[in-house]
């Protein structure tokens, strides 16, 4: 069965990805319904299939077979053991990133400033 890493009803946008360190940030920004931001980070990102915006994110560990129905691109398997299939969905999409991690971090940061995970060079 799938492991859950993260679920939120918001809207996200992809906000950065770093292409030397392999990072990509999604961002939902605060709003009238919610005074808070929430940043989810992936390190070691292989590869990306989403949206650039979106409602609700549903993130959750998948098998490799799994994630290879979805894949644009096969995988190769010398592309290591610790990567993780994360398997993202949100309303009317279903998508997937391949990376080493994933967190996330909710804070009252506002729009422009830098995410918690820029604090130690990370981002």
């Amino acid at each position: 069965m799938p492991t859950e890493v993260f679920n939120s009803r918001r809207s996200f946008q992809i906000w950065k990805y770093t292409v030397g360190h392999s990072q990509l940030l999604l961002r939902s920004t605060k709003s009238p319904d919610f005074p808070t931001r929430i940043d989810v980070f992936f390190k070691g990102v292989k590869e990306i299939h989403l949206p650039t915006s979106f409602t609700g994110l549903s993130i959750t560990e998948a098998s490799q077979a799994d994630i290879q129905k979805l894949c644009i691109l096969q995988t190769h398997p010398s592309m290591g053991s610790d990567l993780k299939y994360l398997q993202i969905q949100g309303v009317g999409f279903l998508g997937y990133v391949m990376a080493l991690i994933v967190v996330w971090h909710e804070d009252s940061g506002e729009y422009d400033e830098p995410s918690f995970f820029a604090k130690d060079n990370i981002l």
